[in-house]
Order: structure tokens, then sequence, then C-alpha cells
């Protein structure tokens, strides 16, 4: 059985903090799955994600996930629709200057990623995103 894989886009400082990432709502879904589903189902439910038919479902702050649409995931791993204000909410938050860039670079979300995720979640003080990805950010 191949397992499933999803997209999202990591936007950083480099070698300093992943700030936002950008995903669909595959990538909503896989953030929905491990986040909102008791532990031990976790695995369970992503073997069997069907990355292609979202069904709708509740972020974490309860709001409810559009079918199509493009989210930000934001270091603590919750999940909103993608506005602009948010995004300058969150430059904001770091200190990020209007015009200075930020990079970004794509990466997939499978099996492993879930793990690191949900155990840094569990585990971090600091941002998830940033401890999960720091080789990428720091290249």
């Amino acid at each position: 059985m191949v397992k499933p894989k999803v997209t999202m886009t990591l936007v950083f400082e480099p070698k300093k903090i992943v700030v936002y990432a950008e995903g669909g709502e595959e990538c909503a879904a896989f953030f929905h799955c491990i986040l909102e589903t008791p532990v031990r189902s976790v695995i369970e439910k992503l073997q069997k994600l069907d990355i292609t038919g979202v069904q709708k479902a509740r972020g974490i702050n309860g709001e409810l996930l559009k079918e199509s649409g493009t989210y930000i995931i934001r270091n603590d791993l919750s999940v909103k629709p993608l506005t602009t204000s948010r995004i300058q909410a969150e430059r904001k938050k770091f200190k990020i200057k209007d015009g200075e860039v930020l990079k970004e670079k794509a990466v997939t979300l499978g099996m492993d990623e879930a793990r690191k995720l949900l155990k840094t979640f569990l585990d971090s003080k600091e941002g998830v995103l940033t401890s999960v990805f720091k080789d990428i950010i720091n290249r």
C-alpha cells in the first residue's frame, strides 16, 4: 500500500525560524488528523487518509475547514484559512519588517513527518515547524 503524502510550503527566515507554512486542503486534513485524533489512532487514520477527497473537518481552533483553499499552518501547528491579515500578524509576531525577504521551500509530509511533528508537538517548548524542519531552514 502506498502511503499518502501531501506538500506544504515553509516560509522562513534562513538559519532562524519558520514563520509559517502554507498548504492546501490536503495539508489542513493532514494536520487535523494528527492533532485531533486520539494518538493511538493517528497512524491508522493517516494510512487511510484519502488526499484526493478531503472531507470537511474542524480545525484546532474549532473553525470549519473549507474543502478547498489555502491554509496557514503556524509554528504551533494551528491551522486557519490563509488571509493577508494572518500573514501580516505572523510577520509582526516574529518582528519581520516590511520588504524583508523570507525564503520558501516545499516539503513533503508523510508518515515519518507525522511522527516527528506529533512527537515534537508533545515534547517541545519551541516552535514545532522550526524544530522538525531545522535542517531545511539552516541550509
